[in-house]
């Protein structure tokens, strides 16, 4: 018993001795972590020096990156050119070349020669083509006018998109209620709801794909003229008294032939007119012979 115990006490010591070293030996174990990274710290700020020629640092995180703005673009040109048609064909030939197209063309011709030939074109080119298609445009003359809209719809866009997912749960959740549901009348009430809902699915997917549509493709409306057209010279003085004095009678013409069908029409008409002034002096006549009735009347002396 007494052996045990010393051995039991030394046992004891060196169980002490070995927490207490642990203990120890812990802090020069992170001091030594410590003194690792330190010693890596350097390695790579010199190679970002060696790659960069300059020591750039590295604690900041980096930024997210961000979604583009989705951003609907149109473009207005007005162009001076030499001839007008020929501008048309090459318009159409490079918006087809940018993957694009002419979706509408006014071309207004006057009767007169004087008066200047005008075209209007409305074309869709995609977005990322468009500062080359419209430098093409005008190198086909001199641009007279030239402005460029973009209306943002990236918040349409996330909103259309929110709107869709939770009418999507909104489905799936009537879906499973019409499968758990055994009554008629209540498939029926959950049915119609369904209808609604991809109904309302259907409208927004409609306008989401519209409004990708006109962010992918921007619109170009461009309008040619002919460059320099000559201002119609003014009539001489006696072409000017001619074309008056044929003005004047004209008018006298027209004034005379709209009095003689008055005239035609007063004549067809006449028995009308006579009949109404017979019937008027008729009236008249006979309250004149009443008004001299009971003026003689009144005149007579009273008898005796």
């Amino acid at each position: 018993m007494r052996d045990r115990i010393p051995n039991l006490a030394l046992a004891l010591v060196a169980l002490s001795s070995a927490a207490l070293l642990s203990c120890a030996g812990a802090p020069s174990g992170n001091m030594a972590l410590e003194s690792a990274e330190t010693s890596i710290a350097p390695t790579d700020a010199t190679a970002v020096n060696d790659a960069d020629g300059q020591l750039v640092a590295q604690s900041e995180p980096s930024a997210v990156p961000q979604a583009p703005p989705q951003l609907i673009k149109t473009a207005e040109l007005s162009v001076s050119v030499e001839s007008v048609e020929p501008a048309i064909e090459a318009a159409t030939a490079i918006a087809r070349g940018q993957q694009g197209d002419v979706i509408e063309l006014n071309l207004s011709k006057p009767d007169n020669a004087s008066e200047p030939l005008e075209a209007n074109l409305r074309l869709r080119v995609p977005q990322q083509n468009l500062d080359a298609f419209v430098e093409a445009l005008s190198e086909l003359g001199t641009v007279e006018r030239q402005n460029l809209t973009a209306q943002d719809v990236s918040d349409q866009l996330v909103d259309l998109a929110a709107r869709v997912r939770n009418l999507r749960k909104a489905e799936e959740t009537l879906l499973g209620i019409m499968e758990r549901t055994g009554a008629v009348a209540d498939v029926l009430k959950v049915a119609q709801e369904l209808n609604n809902t991809r109904a309302e699915i259907e409208r927004i997917e409609a306008q989401r794909q519209d409004l990708s549509n006109r962010v992918a493709f921007s619109t170009v409306n461009v309008q040619f003229q002919l460059a320099g057209t000559a201002i119609p010279e003014t009539p001489a003085i006696a072409t000017q008294l001619g074309n008056t004095w044929q003005s004047a009678s004209h008018s006298v013409s027209r004034f005379t032939l709209g009095l003689l069908k008055l005239s035609l029409w007063l004549l067809v008409y006449s028995p009308y007119w006579l009949a109404i002034a017979a019937i008027v002096w008729l009236i008249l006549r006979s309250r004149s012979r009443r008004s001299t009735r009971a003026r003689a009347v009144e005149t007579l002396p009273p008898q005796p």
